[in-house]
């Protein structure tokens, strides 16, 4: 390749590179055939013990609308019920994210979120406090800029930006297998995918802010008045509420920052206390 034209469109030349045009018909004919390979599961305890192996960074694109195994917990039928899902901070998940923080290492994710977000959805944004005060980092998109950033559908973890474990579910949304994948292209695209994805998601007290009211109605969350309404200016340090629909607050309105006041102040508001 001469022409001085198509040399000003490739990107990252380096001084003194030549390049060569190859025809298509060339590479179709000769290229490296892909390979059939059989896929390595890994037993849940196996993918359980990944979480305390690791070196360094943990990273998870979470883009399904609907977790069985969340439903089944307590927690989930309490939000459900439109009352305090009652996290414990001091379970061993919360204990040992904790500890591998404590290592230096970071936990990460990015949620996807529908709009309307479904039920599953608005308990995993209430879950986001939790796993915050365990030590996680946790993003949030709406799933239309998913799509515009071309964003896989596939539920995965990335560990130290080497291996990806992803998740198998069924079509009642149960979980029912993890897979391996080292193979150098896709962790280099999953690498790519993370990074896109984290940099233009919000972290999510900015993205809770952006979730229309009207969709915490199906919570059946809406309280009936503000001596119930569980807010800071109720209960201090209690879960509190956004609106007239409840976010997780685990600890107290603190964790709003400067936020808070606002948020409390829009509480009250929708309550009519104010």
């Amino acid at each position: 390749m001469t022409d001085s034209g198509e040399v000003a469109q490739l990107r990252n030349v380096k001084p003194g590179e030549a390049f060569v045009i190859v025809p298509r018909v060339l590479l179709a004919d000769f290229s490296p055939r892909d390979v059939d390979r059989e896929p390595l599961l890994i037993s849940f305890e196996e993918f359980d013990g990944m979480f305390e192996t690791f070196e360094h960074t943990a990273f998870r694109l979470e883009t399904r609308r609907r977790y069985r195994s969340d439903e089944q917990t307590e927690t989930s039928g309490r939000f459900s019920a439109g009352q305090s899902a009652g996290w414990d901070l001091d379970d061993p998940w919360c204990r040992s994210r904790r500890e591998q923080v404590a290592m230096g290492k970071r936990f990460e994710r990015v949620r996807i979120m529908d709009n309307p977000p479904t039920v599953g959805q608005l308990y995993l944004l209430d879950n986001a406090e939790r796993n915050s005060a365990a030590g996680e980092v946790i993003r949030y998109l709406w799933r239309t800029d998913a799509d515009r950033l071309s964003l896989p559908d596939e539920d995965a973890w990335l560990f130290d930006s080497r291996v990806i474990a992803l998740l198998h579910f069924d079509a009642d949304d149960d979980l029912t297998g993890v897979e391996l994948i080292t193979d150098p292209v896709q962790v280099a695209r999953a690498c790519q995918v993370r990074d896109a994805a984290w940099h233009f998601a919000k972290p999510h007290r900015t993205f809770s802010a952006e979730v229309p009211s009207g969709a915490w109605a199906q919570t059946s969350s809406r309280p009936e008045s503000p001596s119930v309404c569980g807010c800071v200016s109720c209960v201090p340090r209690a879960v509190l509420r956004v609106g007239n629909w409840p976010t997780a607050s685990l600890a107290s309105a603190a964790v709003y920052g400067p936020d808070a006041q606002r948020v409390i102040t829009r509480c009250r508001r929708a309550l009519g206390d104010i």
